[in-house]
């Protein structure tokens, strides 16, 4: 059933004062089953920056190993270390300075100090992955998520572009639906990847290497998808269900696909213009690191919900 009419829910509808929620097809929900209008905020889900902790420890990696090389070579050649690096610290500061600047103008790939393909390579991809295109769906592999919709359509997108590959990432749940099983019927063993349950860092480390992200959903539960906004935190684009709540993410970097008909096809479509444009995915990637800082920030999402608690009155009418 859907979680949204479950017995609880009704209850909190019928007899909370107020809410706070992620998406105006909720709000709309509740206001349908309480003519009293209560005050609810529409606040977005909340997301950490991740591709900049990414980035970071990438860019502090290539240094650490930079100043050992310096150091064997000092130590071989009795060398004055500042020989080796004419802008000494000053050039190590601008380094760090370009991995932390704000990406949204630019047309790059990948943010600065980010490598996917190594990203990939220390998952123990193969080579065709890593020089390939890979898109990632994460989350607890369900029936609700439409990955047979996603699986069909990747089999259709990789009979023009083998370069594609797909990973579920999250616990296989097979009780209505077993995704390796419909991976077998399509042929799809090499192009596949199902990971199994990960935790929250090898899942980052999944998406990180992830071109962009598949995450749809159906029928809507009411909540915001977890596996959207982890994507969006990393930096990547999105291609998510057109419905209910999910129809209200910005366009600049979630595109969507109705669940309808024509769903397959139209899936199908978008994967293989996706893996055909890195400059699409760009442009994807900057907008949503611009939603993610602008909108989701874990401190403007904590400012919206204090504003509107705060206007609340200090006790029940």
């Amino acid at each position: 059933r859907e979680r949204f009419r479950l017995p609880f829910n009704r209850s909190i509808v019928a007899h909370a004062d107020s809410f706070v929620v992620h998406s105006d097809f909720v709000r709309r929900r509740i206001l349908a089953a309480r003519p009293d209008a209560p005050p609810i905020a529409v606040v977005h889900h909340g997301a950490h920056p991740h591709w900049r902790d990414e980035a970071w420890r990438d860019q502090a990696q290539r240094d650490e190993d930079r100043h050992d090389e310096d150091r064997r070579n000092v130590a071989r050649h009795d060398l004055d270390p500042h020989e080796l690096d004419p802008g000494g610290e000053e050039q190590h500061d601008h380094a760090q300075h370009d991995v932390h600047r704000h990406g949204e103008d630019s047309h790059d790939q990948t943010w600065p100090g980010e490598d996917r393909r190594e990203t990939r390579r220390a998952l123990g991809l193969s080579q065709n992955v890593v020089d390939g295109c890979l898109v990632t769906s994460f989350g607890h592999v369900q029936a609700h998520k439409r990955i047979e919709p996603l699986l069909r359509a990747f089999a259709l997108a990789r009979r023009e572009r083998p370069s594609l590959h797909l990973a579920l990432v999250g616990a296989l749940q097979t009780e209505h639906f077993d995704a390796e099983r419909l991976v077998r019927e399509l042929d799809l063993g090499a192009g596949v990847h199902c990971t199994g349950w990960v935790d929250e860092d090898l899942g980052r480390r999944w998406l990180r290497a992830g071109d962009f992200a598949v995450q749809l959903r159906g029928p809507s539960t009411g909540g915001s998808s977890g596996g959207v906004f982890q994507s969006l935190s990393l930096g990547r684009g999105v291609i998510a269900t057109d419905s209910d709540e999910q129809s209200e993410l910005p366009d600049a970097c979630v595109l969507k696909v109705k669940p309808d008909a024509d769903e397959v096809a139209s899936l199908a479509r978008l994967l293989v213009r996706l893996c055909d444009s890195p400059a699409e995915r760009a442009r994807l990637e900057a907008a949503a690191r611009r939603f993610v800082e602008h909108d989701c920030a874990w401190s403007a999402v904590a400012r919206r919900s204090f504003e509107f608690l705060r206007a609340l009155p200090d006790r029940r009418q």
